[in-house]
C-alpha cells in the first residue's frame, strides 16, 4: 500500500465484503465443526469418530481445515462484528487483542487450511 497508494483506495472499498465474508465463513466453521466433531450420524458417533476408525489422515486433515475456517473467518469478520457490539466493552478489547495475535499467523492458517483442504479432497476422491 506504502508504494502504490491507489491500492489503498481499493482495499477500502473492499474492506465491507471482506467482513461479510469473514462472518459468514465464521458462522459457516462454526456450524461444520458442530457437525464434524458433536452431531451424531445416525450410528452413536460423530463424523470424526468414524473417519477416526476408518482414515486417520481424513479425521485430522478435516479436523485442521475446520479449525483453520472457524480462525480465518474471525480475522476477517472480526472488524464487523467489533462495529455491532455497541460501546467500548472488555469483550471487544479481548477480541481485538486475539485478533492481532491472529494477524501475525494469517498466513500460516491459511497455507493450513489449503494444504489440509486438498489433502481431504484427494482422501475422499480417492
Amino acid at each position: 500500500i506504502s508504494k502504490k497508494p491507489e491500492a489503498k483506495e481499493l482495499f477500502e472499498k473492499i474492506a465491507p465484503y471482506q467482513g461479510f465474508l469473514g462472518v459468514g465463513l465464521l458462522f459457516w466453521g462454526l456450524y461444520d465443526m458442530y457437525r464434524w466433531f458433536l452431531q451424531d450420524t445416525g450410528i452413536g458417533m460423530s463424523a470424526f469418530s468414524i473417519f477416526m476408525k476408518v482414515d486417520k489422515v481424513l479425521a485430522f486433515a478435516g479436523a485442521a481445515y475446520l479449525v483453520s475456517e472457524v480462525l480465518i473467518g474471525f480475522i476477517l469478520g472480526f472488524g464487523l462484528i467489533a462495529s455491532w457490539i455497541p460501546g467500548e466493552g472488555t469483550a471487544e478489547k479481548k477480541g481485538l487483542a486475539i485478533q492481532k495475535k491472529l494477524l501475525t499467523v494469517s498466513l500460516p492458517i491459511g497455507i493450513v487450511g489449503i494444504i489440509s483442504a486438498i489433502l481431504v479432497l484427494i482422501k475422499i476422491k480417492g
